[in-house]
């Protein structure tokens, strides 16, 4: 998630962006949400600079059994969540 950080800094007019963790028996889920104006549809962006850090925070993401959903959050911002599995890591 790292990454969702970098793009908030690269990417986004946003001042501030929260980062939450929470973890439960079976899933571990971190959150990055910026307070960025709202995000113009994503035929608008240059193909060449749209998607890649996300495409990567996937594909990490799913190695492990994950997932992760990202997208514009309505009135402005942008959100990136990953859900991890927690079974079988060790404390």
């Amino acid at each position: 998630m790292q990454e969702a950080l970098t793009n908030v800094v690269k990417h986004s007019a946003a001042r501030h962006a929260a980062v939450s963790v929470t973890c439960d028996a079976t899933r571990l889920t971190v959150e990055v949400v910026d307070e960025g104006p709202p995000v113009p549809p994503p035929a608008a962006a240059p193909p060449t600079e749209r998607g890649f850090g996300l495409i990567g925070i996937r594909e990490r993401a799913v190695a492990v059994g994950g997932g992760v959903r990202y997208g514009p959050e309505p009135g402005g911002g942008f959100r990136v969540s990953a859900e991890l599995p927690t079974e079988g890591a060790t404390p």
